[in-house]
């Protein structure tokens, strides 16, 4: 194909990029757009960690398309949150940024709701993969997916390959089945090799969402939005749901912490981590765990921290093959609204948060990392890489739950399946006094 030069390239994406804003103002998607002058506001701030360099090509895209300029501020990913949350609270936050589904609930308030009058429900369903849907409420649609990262199974090739096992799982007991055989013990029943990181939440990366994912493939969402009255808000609820895993007709939880803890007890035939091994990403780097639940994006660094790691990349293991309804779980990143802007700075917002999620932009975005687009007419067709394509069919199966807060539900999380392992409380009481704790937690949010 003839490399095109960067002009060829900007005026391909104005192109593109004028085709499609034509398309949603006849659809009535983005009224007025036609007009310069029913835009908004001339400028507006987006705040945000993502590269100077990559926004500004966008920006400058979008300013000329559409006649408003966009101020960039970058700030650094461990000050970030922070840093908006403080701005908002002086009144000098930005009009646009961007946050992790799991605080999304903690500062809702701070988030302008988009009414489905101004930007249809249908064609935000059509356009957006099903996890997204989270993110539409009774008042509107709360914010815009801008990417899914989804966990998905990393497995040490060496490994498989000494332990006689020709593939990677696909179903939890195949996994079981895989770890038993690849881990190894010394002679006083210390692990040297593990065969999968789970059931310690103090080494074990990820631990609260590899738990939400067990316990969502069994049938509980972990959390619902309900209508009450004229409001509404999020309640809890632990729903009851039957788990192939050994064949045991045990509500979803159980058997979901159940299947959790089996792998750091002893006294089980599935034992194969403990609290004394380093982070599951580190022993998986340093090549003494064969198999890793992380997210698609650790890939470039796992492959960084180790060139010579002969490892690949699979999707996450199901309760069975003939699952209909196969998940993994995906961590969001949301596009947010304001409250504090001005109407007019608002509908630029919106206009330039449209803008963001089209292919060329997203293109963009994701370009030097292993991430898939959110766009549904982007995933119809898989790429030829093959870490990407797993990533893609991955985010595709996505789905996550809206938590009252993220260190909230770690600790919640932690405590349960610690006060099991340790006896200190049994399964059933356990989770009560979690799905309580939750309650509570959800019950003190105020939505409006």
């Amino acid at each position: 194909m003839k490399n095109l030069t960067p002009l060829q390239i900007i005026l391909s994406g104005v192109f593109i990029i004028a085709i499609l804003a034509a398309t949603l103002i006849f659809a009535g998607v983005l009224p007025g757009l036609k007009d310069k002058g029913l835009l908004g506001a001339s400028q507006i701030n987006y705040w945000d960690t993502i590269p100077q360099p990559q926004i500004r090509v966008i920006a400058d895209t979008f300013s000329k398309r559409f006649g408003a300029s966009i101020k960039y501020r970058e700030i650094e990913e461990s000050k970030y949150l922070e840093t908006i949350i403080d701005a908002l609270a002086s009144g000098n936050g930005p009009d646009v940024w961007r946050i992790p589904n799991d605080v999304l609930l903690k500062n809702i308030q701070k988030a302008r709701f988009t009414m489905t009058t101004v930007y249809p429900e249908r064609t935000f369903r059509e356009k957006y993969l099903d996890e997204a849907s989270l993110l539409i409420f009774p008042q509107g649609i709360v914010g815009f997916p801008a990417n899914i990262d989804p966990l998905v199974l990393y497995w040490n090739k060496t490994l498989f390959r000494g332990a006689s096992i020709s593939g990677a799982p696909k179903t939890w007991a195949q996994f079981i089945t895989a770890s038993e055989k690849l881990t190894r013990m010394d002679s006083s029943k210390n692990i040297i090799q593990a065969g999968a990181a789970l059931g310690d939440f103090s080494n074990v990366d990820h631990a609260k969402d590899i738990l939400s994912l067990l316990i969502m493939q069994s049938g509980n969402p972990l959390a619902r939005l309900v209508t009450q009255g004229t409001g509404q808000n999020i309640k809890v609820k632990f729903d009851s749901a039957l788990d192939e895993i050994g064949q045991e007709a045990l509500p979803a939880v159980e058997s979901s912490l159940r299947f959790f803890n089996d792998f750091s007890d002893p006294r089980k035939s599935s034992y194969s981590w403990a609290g004394s091994l380093p982070d599951s990403i580190d022993y998986f780097i340093q090549g003494k765990l064969a198999m890793y639940i992380g997210y698609g994006s650790e890939y470039k660094t796992i492959k960084e921290k180790n060139p010579h790691l002969d490892f690949d990349i699979t999707e996450i293991p199901q309760i069975s093959q003939d699952t209909p309804d196969k998940m993994t779980f995906g961590r969001m990143s949301v596009y947010i609204i304001s409250r504090q802007s001005t109407q007019a700075e608002q509908t630029t917002a919106l206009r330039f948060i449209d803008f963001m999620s089209t292919p060329e932009v997203q293109s963009i975005l994701i370009s030097d990392t292993p991430k898939a687009p959110v766009l549904r007419s982007s995933l119809a067709k898989l790429p030829d890489d093959p870490i990407l394509s797993i990533i893609y069919n991955s985010v595709i199966k996505s789905v996550s739950w809206l938590e009252p807060g993220p260190q909230e539900t770690y600790n919640i999380f932690k405590d349960m399946t610690r006060s099991i392992a340790t006896g200190r409380k049994d399964a059933r009481k356990a989770i009560n006094d979690a799905n309580q704790i939750l309650q509570n937690l959800f019950d003190s949010l105020l939505i409006k």
